[in-house]
């Protein structure tokens, strides 16, 4: 089975709030009132499954955080996007598995273009899954070869 995206987003959250020594609080973006800034907002984006192959399924997905800040400092805001980017380093565990990212963007969203999202991108995940053979498992195999030599 894929990762479930829950795991996924709770792992990140995880890695966020360690980063910044849980001091700045996470936020689903269920959360619409009642949150306190300096906070991050954060959400798990996923492509549509793929079936490349009868018994294969691929997954990508990417976490993207937010940063709603007191007031606006540009400065402040790179330091957020390389604190976050040596928190992730190269992969999170996601339970005993590890999720491996492809790499990590920040862009200015918002009307004005001065709130800080930071993209990070993951690895595809393909997994094989079913039962490919019908027939009972070989147990002995006999070859025989024959060469040439020149």
């Amino acid at each position: 089975m894929i990762w479930e995206i829950k795991a996924v987003k709770t792992a990140c959250n995880q890695v966020l709030g360690a980063a910044f020594s849980n001091e700045i609080p996470v936020y689903g973006n269920d959360t619409l009132d009642g949150y306190a800034r300096p906070g991050f907002f954060t959400e798990i984006v996923s492509s549509p499954r793929a079936k490349p192959g009868r018994f294969l399924t691929r997954q990508t997905y990417a976490y993207k955080i937010t940063y709603f800040e007191e007031e606006h400092d540009e400065a402040h805001c790179y330091d957020v996007y390389n604190t976050v980017c040596a928190a992730f380093g190269a992969y999170v565990k996601v339970g005993k598995k590890r999720l491996v990212i492809d790499d990590i963007e920040m862009a200015w969203i918002d009307e004005n273009g001065d709130m800080l999202q930071i993209t990070i991108n993951f690895s595809p995940v393909t997994e094989l899954g079913g039962n490919t053979e019908t027939a009972d498992i070989m147990e002995n195999l006999q070859i025989e070869t024959e060469s040439e030599v020149l």
